[in-house]
């Protein structure tokens, strides 16, 4: 066995986000390479990175799903009552002094499927966010407790989502598809039954002019429901 005496990092940070079950606060933590140091035995420390909490969001439900958009400069979070909020950092810029400053996540937008008229409780839990994700642009979409996904676009703050039901159950997952197609988004969603829904979204600017579900079937032998439990799941035969 040949032991390693030396060792380089050659990239070991990164930015992320976590929540608790039941919790209200979004936590966004920093991870950075450690500075080498040895010991007086001459052996290497086994942490080659810390992590840091950098900023904590806080919020007045209880969270249900958050997801971060791939430029890392947007958050969108899920609560119980249905709502998304959307958090943003700007990218770090260089001060006068030549140090990296890093700016504070800040809530660009409440959005909410209810208007100004009182709502039942019932009408909450059915809306009440389980899934997100991002899509192109300043779109999302998020899945509720009752089956239905929303549409959402973040350029225009005031719109009401565009919503399908497409189980009875959950939507545990969306993943986003790639498409080829100008002007179309894709994503797929499951649910806790099993039930798993390819959907296509053609956009006019910021409308939607067009929305195509392909139920997939993921029914094992005997009719008995496949549980879908990963997102790798979705891109797999049934």
């Amino acid at each position: 066995m040949v032991k390693a005496m030396t060792q380089s990092i050659m990239q070991c940070s990164g930015t992320f986000a976590t929540s608790s079950k039941n919790g209200k606060t979004i936590k966004v933590w920093e991870m950075s390479v450690l500075d080498h140091k040895t010991s007086d035995d001459s052996t290497t420390e086994k942490n080659v990175c810390k992590v840091c909490l950098d900023q904590e969001l806080q919020h007045d439900s209880v969270i249900e799903a958050v997801e971060a958009s791939e430029d890392r400069c947007n958050i969108i979070v899920g609560d119980v009552m249905g709502d998304v909020f959307l958090w943003n950092k700007a990218k770090s810029y260089l001060s006068s002094l030549g140090v990296t400053k890093s700016k504070r996540w800040t809530l660009i937008h409440k959005f909410t499927w209810r208007g100004d008229t009182r709502v039942h409780t019932g009408e909450i839990f059915q809306h009440s966010i389980a899934s997100l994700c991002h899509l192109e642009g300043s779109k999302f979409v998020s899945g509720t407790k009752e089956g239905m996904v929303q549409i959402w676009d973040g350029n225009n703050k005031e719109a009401k989502p565009q919503m399908v039901r497409v189980a009875e159950q959950p939507v545990s997952r969306i993943q986003k598809l790639s498409m080829d197609e100008p002007n179309v988004e894709g994503f797929s969603v499951c649910c806790d039954g099993g039930r798993v829904v390819a959907l296509t979204v053609k956009f006019e600017g910021d409308d939607v002019v067009e929305l195509d579900a392909f139920p997939l079937n993921c029914m094992k032998g005997g009719g008995e429901s496949s549980k879908i439990t990963t997102i790798e799941a979705i891109a797999r035969p049934c």
